[in-house]
């Protein structure tokens, strides 16, 4: 359950008719509201260990995708795509949205960091086939427009990638269930001693090996919450002060973020999720300086930032860090800013807009597209 998946589970409480389809469909880790709906898969999904391999079938994505047919009867079609899923074959006539998450990083402009935590055979095999895909993903993003963008970074990346713009509407943090731990009406501070945290995939572009690296040259503690096909270097490399926690529920990652000292972003996100999550418990967040944590941050009032992705900055930033001067309540009041609530209304807003100006749909609307999960 990751930003596209949590997307995914709130506009399913919009529409409670809606059918998905989807590439790739692993039950393990879904909620029941994703895993409780009709979901269709394409052909891809058949293939034995399909979860831990899907990259090496990357040039078949596009046949997978157009071979998503949803039926003739429906009136509103929802891609949520950062990879394929705009490319689905889609009934003429009805009108259809792309929320898009990013477009495929990996053909555009991240292309460096993925081949840098990529195996070889991958590395080749995408660099084989990057020209042809990306002729395919912008002929499928022209025809999947309009476009809603998670964040101004993104729709900058869109505008560079398609040529075309792109609104933005920013995604859902649960806000009601991340909440600052029970304090009878205090505002709790965190603990400067208290373990940071690190909540991430743990793959090359993440990042994550500089927070380990800094966490060993300051001694500072340290929790790393995911996991990922960069977990066993990452161990290699992490001091007697890092422990990794591997996949957490959500009651533990709360309970993990109401009891940290503070939240270390380290990435350049779309958008990201994780740090307004920590805010939302009331925790300041240190992240690097760059794409989306530049729109859900204020720099002094809910966090600082570091830049560029080095150790060395890392580590200068941090030194100077103090958890205990951001007010947990200003905090909270920034994250609410980007709550499920806000959300639901704004795209129910734009929706209802979009409709007015192409057709009325006959019903509730029938089906949504999603990449993975």
């Amino acid at each position: 359950m990751r930003g596209g998946e949590r997307v995914l589970e709130t506009l399913l409480e919009l529409f409670p008719s809606a059918e998905i389809y989807t590439l790739f469909y692993d039950p393990r880790g879904l909620d029941e509201s994703i895993n409780g709906r009709v979901i269709h898969t394409s052909a891809l999904n058949r293939l034995p260990a399909i979860s831990r391999h899907y990259p090496l079938w990357l040039p078949f994505f596009p046949a997978a995708a157009e071979s998503l047919r949803p039926t003739a009867d429906i009136d509103l079609t929802i891609c949520i795509s950062h990879c394929a899923a705009h490319g689905a074959t889609l009934p003429a006539g009805a009108p259809r949205l792309t929320y898009c998450l990013s477009p495929m990083r990996y053909l555009y402009d991240m292309r460096g960091a993925y081949a840098q935590g990529g195996a070889a055979l991958q590395t080749r095999l995408l660099e084989g086939v990057a020209p042809g895909l990306r002729r395919w993903d912008r002929a499928a993003a022209r025809r999947a427009q309009p476009y809603w963008a998670i964040s101004g970074f993104v729709a900058r990346r869109i505008e560079q990638a398609y040529g075309f713009g792109a609104e933005v509407l920013h995604p859902p943090v649960n806000t009601d269930f991340f909440s600052p731990p029970p304090s009878h009406g205090r505002a709790v501070r965190p603990d400067p001693s208290a373990p940071y945290l690190v909540v991430s995939a743990l793959t090359a572009y993440k990042r994550v090996d500089l927070v380990i690296e800094a966490a060993r040259v300051l001694k500072r503690r340290l929790w790393i919450v995911g996991e990922g096909p960069m977990e066993g270097r990452l161990r290699r490399q992490a001091g007697p002060t890092v422990h990794f926690l591997g996949r957490v529920s959500d009651e533990e990652l709360r309970d993990l973020y109401r009891a940290a000292a503070g939240l270390i972003f380290p990435t350049e996100e779309d958008f990201g999720i994780v740090p307004l999550e920590a805010m939302a418990c009331g925790r300041p967040v240190l992240a690097l300086g760059r794409g989306g944590a530049r729109e859900t941050m204020i720099e002094g009032r809910t966090g600082a930032f570091f830049q560029p992705d080095t150790a060395e900055a890392l580590i200068e930033a941090w030194s100077a860090f103090d958890p205990t001067a951001y007010d947990p309540r200003r905090l909270r009041r920034h994250a609410e800013r980007f709550s499920k609530e806000r959300f639901l209304d704004e795209f129910a807003l734009k929706l209802r807009r979009l409709l007015e100006s192409t057709s009325t749909p006959r019903r509730a609307p029938g089906a949504s597209g999603a990449d993975g999960g």
